[in-house]
């Protein structure tokens, strides 16, 4: 299996933070914003990662990540952007219309972005055809596979949270909360997450500070 951050985006709600610093880089609390979606792809031991930002970005994450190597993976870098999407439900929570940022959203579920797409995905990708924006939308793929009955999609349970932080208020909360909730229980997060194999903790003295701080809530 292989992994795809979607990385790109001018981050315009963030500005002026964002007019020379890709969103993704700002942090949360003590982290830059990539490190949270990497971390997760980790956890699930997926070690071929695909990083997907502006033309002027890709050096910035290059710098930040290199090619993955100090941490048992790879990551490649391609350019491309995309923004956020809106799903709407039936009475059975059946997925039937996903929308790319809807100036009126038909429902209050907001895609979280974390898709498990079969090997049909490179096909349809491969046909996409660019959006009025000029941009080819990951949106237009979830919604091939809804029209082919093949899209699932599942909730967020209690006890889960997304924060979306395009915006300074968001971002400010994400720090706070990450702050009060992840880094100062980590005797539960080593009780409900594995590190994977391929991240040896007891090593760590080969990885950079800044690295580490991608696996040091779950040790």
């Amino acid at each position: 299996m292989k992994g795809v951050i979607l990385a790109g985006g001018s981050g315009s709600r963030l500005s002026p933070s964002t007019n020379s610093v890709n969103k993704h880089l700002l942090t949360v609390y003590d982290k830059p914003i990539i490190y949270y979606p990497l971390s997760v792809l980790m956890l699930e031991g997926i070690t071929k990662i695909l990083i997907i930002t502006t033309k002027g970005d890709k050096s910035r994450f290059n710098k930040l990540l290199g090619d993955g190597s100090s941490l048992g993976i790879s990551i490649k870098y391609k350019e491309q952007t995309n923004p956020n999407g809106v799903v709407e439900f039936d009475s059975n929570k059946n997925a039937i219309s996903i929308e790319e940022k809807p100036n009126s959203p038909k429902s209050d579920f907001a895609v979280t972005f974390l898709f498990i797409y079969d090997n049909k995905v490179i096909n349809i990708a491969k046909k996409l055809h660019f959006s009025k924006r000029g941009e080819l939308e990951i949106t237009d793929v979830n919604n091939i596979y809804l029209e082919n009955n093949q899209l699932k999609v599942q909730l967020l349970r209690r006890g889960f949270t997304w924060i979306n932080a395009g915006t300074h208020e968001a971002l400010f909360e994400a720090g706070t909360f990450t702050k009060k909730y992840l880094l100062h229980d980590r005797p539960y997060l080593v009780k409900n997450n594995k590190v994977p194999d391929f991240l040896d903790c007891n090593q760590t003295s080969s990885f950079n500070d800044s690295l580490k701080k991608i696996v040091e809530w779950y040790v």
